[in-house]
């Protein structure tokens, strides 16, 4: 996620498939950005490694 540049991670995607692709999806029709989706995805392994007992905190 560091190498991506906070401008491409910030701009706004108008079009998208997070309502299929994301773990907490979006709306199609809202527009996101790809950090939105980094995050999601960081969230959604943090879960799973919740579930079977390693705490990131």
């Amino acid at each position: 996620m560091d190498f991506v540049s906070i401008d491409e991670r910030l701009r706004l995607r108008p079009r998208h498939n997070l309502d299929e692709l994301a773990w907490k999806p979006l709306p199609r029709d809202q527009p996101t950005t790809l950090d939105y989706f980094m995050g999601d995805h960081v969230a959604h392994l943090k879960h799973h490694l919740a579930q079977i007992g390693i705490g990131l905190d």
